[in-house]
């Protein structure tokens, strides 16, 4: 800096020395891609003397405050992450993560819920474009359609059975749907009676 004279006095010279602060980093890592109700952990960069503040609108922090947090997303649409990253000279960053919540699929299996063991019983969910489909069951065997929307069951065993199928829609979410279902003993009828009769006669 350069003065004027002032009053007969000669001009001078002073030099200000300034210091330029590094600003903080602040980038999110993690998922852009997620289901509805599903848990992602995002983080950013730790540095010595940062302190973070995160904001979320789509869903909640479940856990974390500083470098990690664990989102769980509520809401389907599109969410976004804050973060405003502080260092201990006063300087701050700032940045916005958005991240698309996919629905889930919404599975309700269709057939009886009372049958007798040793039948073959057809079950189903409604069909969706670009969805799979994986059943199992517990005292039966799928006979066809396991990778369906609708199956063919064999039942056996006694007591109960439990019918299930994990739905995975094409955002690669999934839901499991189930369905009890009783087993009814078929009767088993003996017939008594003589072995040996004579022709013509009544027994």
């Amino acid at each position: 800096m350069i003065t004027t004279g002032n009053q007969g006095c000669p001009a001078d010279t002073d030099v200000l020395q300034l210091t330029i602060l590094q600003q903080p980093q602040a980038a999110i890592s993690g998922l852009q891609d997620v289901c509805l109700n599903s848990q992602e952990s995002y983080s950013t960069i730790a540095g010595s003397g940062y302190s973070y503040q995160w904001n979320v609108i789509g869903g909640s922090i479940v856990s974390g405050t500083q470098e990690n947090i664990t989102v769980e997303w509520n809401a389907v649409g599109t969410g976004t992450i804050s973060l405003l990253v502080h260092d201990n000279n006063g300087c701050d960053s700032a940045t916005t993560m958005n991240v698309e919540v996919h629905p889930l699929p919404v599975p309700a299996v269709a057939g009886p819920v009372s049958v007798c063991t040793d039948a073959q019983i057809d079950f189903s969910v409604s069909p969706e474009a670009g969805n799979s489909y994986a059943w199992n069951v517990t005292n039966g065997t799928i006979v066809s359609g396991s990778a369906t929307n609708a199956v063919s069951v064999a039942l056996s065993g006694s007591g109960s059975a439990t019918l299930n199928v994990a739905q995975t829609n094409s955002f690669g979410c999934v839901t499991d749907a189930s369905l009890a279902i009783d087993l009814i003993q078929r009767p088993a009828p003996v017939v008594s009676g003589d072995t040996a009769v004579c022709i013509q006669t009544i027994s």
